[in-house]
């Protein structure tokens, strides 16, 4: 009797780096960003004259800059930190392989050798680029490690504060803050914020394509005149409402604290501070409305349910 037989079958395994290895190899592309971003900056011509590119030297040398900016976030940090780096790297292998492939499908044929072989060098720096940021993202933080030592956020953390008035008393409003769904209700516009059985919120970005980690927000050292919301890793770092009754007929004037960490560790903190925290400002002071409409109303500004508004990214 003839048994059936199964052809053999084989599954190829998907390469990957440990933490070490993707430390070493993120730390030599950090440099060779550095050198080609200094290059295209230079010398732009050298590039559009060998990809059959003319005319385009200052798109070269954005493309330098956007090199020299991840080579430095790339140096300037560690572990899950440089992460964002490495993905931002990966986003531009992209850009530069549809720049170079267009080139080289409308160039003549004695110069789509020379592009032929920049597609293949390219290719390799993506493969490169993608193991590492995908190891390093799960590797240790460490300044998360450094918020989890000192309890919070670190003295080098971004911090914007605004105030609003509420006409409600101070026990009402901080009875209110103190509630997981309240602080995902008014700070859900900006991110995907769930509130938890156990009165934590996890805050994550669905959109950033792993740019920016879930994290999660714990209510910490409250009183009668404050409420605080602190995480150990993440864009926001902590959240405080100060409360303040300034008489009667008048309620609660409400004064939200925000630090944050932006991504890019010391280059992402140090444009914060050169650029000024102009949207962390626009989403404290959104979050404040959304926080005296829920007090005064139950319920917060939405355009849900009407037809020729725009989508409510909450």
């Amino acid at each position: 009797m003839n048994l059936p037989t199964r052809s053999p079958t084989f599954a190829l395994a998907r390469p990957r780096l440990d933490g070490d290895r993707a430390h070493s190899i993120s730390t030599a592309l950090g440099w060779f960003s550095i050198g080609l971003g200094a290059a295209e900056l230079l010398a732009p011509h050298r590039f559009t004259r060998a990809l059959a590119l003319e005319g385009k030297e200052s798109l070269i040398q954005a493309y330098g800059v956007r090199e020299l900016i991840c080579g430095l976030g790339i140096l300037t940090t560690q572990g899950a930190d440089r992460a964002p780096w490495m993905f931002a790297r990966l986003g531009g292998d992209m850009a530069d392989m549809a720049t170079v492939g267009t080139a080289t499908a409308l160039a003549e044929d004695d110069e789509r050798a020379i592009g032929a072989a920049t597609l293949a060098g390219l290719a390799g720096l993506t493969a490169l680029d993608a193991l590492c940021a995908e190891a390093l993202s799960a590797e240790p933080s460490p300044r998360g490690d450094q918020r989890r030592a000192t309890g919070g956020p670190t003295a080098d953390d971004p911090e914007v504060e605004q105030v609003i008035l509420v006409n409600r008393p101070v026990e009402e409003l901080r009875d209110l803050l103190r509630k997981p769904e309240t602080l995902a209700a008014i700070a859900g516009f900006h991110a995907h914020v769930e509130a938890q059985t156990d009165g934590a919120t996890v805050w994550s970005f669905p959109r950033s394509r792993g740019l920016i980690t879930p994290w999660t927000m714990r209510r910490t050292d409250d009183n009668d005149r404050s409420v605080q919301w602190r995480s150990e890793g993440g864009l926001v770092t902590a959240i405080t409402f100060h409360l303040q009754d300034v008489g009667p007929d008048r309620g609660t004037g409400v004064r939200m604290h925000v630090r944050f960490d932006p991504p890019g560790g010391m280059l992402g903190r140090a444009a914060v501070s050169l650029l000024g925290p102009t949207a962390p400002k626009a989403h404290v002071i959104k979050s404040l409305h959304f926080l005296k409409s829920l007090a005064l109303t139950g319920e917060v500004p939405t355009t849900e349910g009407q037809p020729a508004a725009r989508d409510d990214r909450r």
